[in-house]
């Protein structure tokens, strides 16, 4: 029989190799395609950096060497703003705390000179009280043994009143702990000898911090000469009195 047997004429038929294995013929469906540009066989895309290889990109490293004294210089300017920031808080703190220092040393002071010039012969204990309020216990002590056995004779002898008012305040540097105060008061006093107004009056004040609150610890008059000197302390005459009395440390 020959090759052609069985088919029609002028068809051919591959002859295949019959030593050749089966499994050695791959089915066309199989074969594969090639891969594309920049991908995988399988049609993926291929790694970045595999591309790229291990080297680094030259216009990345030149803009970090470009950056990296800006975000030196940033980080100093942080840190000196956040110093200057400190510094400053704390200078508005010492400052506020000093202002309120001088308030309580300038309202102590206004409080004790008001009721060391304002007194009643009627009522002599509650001016006495109101200025032991304000002072330390060591003047608090010498002033009442000085207004018992003589200020008030004074004042109950010619039935004197007064009441005074502070005009203006002079408060000189806080040392510490002690303060002078000088303050100007305007009195009105009457008596026997009846009404005797006194302007100008100065009362200068010795002030030192107790338990953490300013009181006064010695109070005089000061008088002024003529000339306009200071002539010394001393405890404002009394309406009727021929006499004036000093108290001091």
């Amino acid at each position: 029989m020959s090759e052609t047997e069985g088919h029609e004429p002028g068809e051919t038929r591959p002859i295949l190799d019959a030593s050749a294995p089966a499994d050695d013929v791959v089915p066309p469906e199989q074969v594969a395609s090639p891969a594309p540009s920049g991908g995988t066989p399988d049609g993926g895309v291929a790694d970045q950096s595999d591309l790229a290889g291990s080297g680094a990109d030259p216009v990345a490293q030149e803009r970090a060497r470009v950056r990296r004294p800006f975000i030196v210089l940033s980080a100093a300017l942080l840190v000196v703003a956040t110093f200057l920031g400190v510094l400053a808080g704390r200078y508005h703190s010492e400052l506020t705390d000093e202002r309120a220092e001088r308030q309580q040393v300038q309202q102590v002071a206004s409080r004790f000179a008001t009721a060391f010039v304002t007194y009643d012969y009627r009522n002599l204990d509650a001016s006495l009280q109101r200025i032991k309020a304000y002072a330390t216990p060591k003047f608090a002590n010498e002033y009442q043994r000085a207004f018992r056995t003589s200020i008030k004779t004074l004042i109950v002898s010619t039935q004197a009143r007064s009441k005074g008012t502070v005009t203006d305040l002079f408060l000189g540097p806080i040392d510490g702990q002690s303060a002078t105060v000088l303050t100007v008061l305007s009195v009105d006093r009457a008596g026997k000898a009846g009404i005797v107004p006194t302007g100008g009056s100065y009362l200068e004040l010795d002030l030192v911090r107790v338990s953490g609150h300013w009181r006064v610890d010695n109070a005089s008059i000061v008088l002024f000469d003529n000339a306009g000197s200071r002539a010394g302390p001393a405890v404002p005459a009394l309406p009727g009195a021929a006499t004036t009395t000093t108290v001091a440390k």
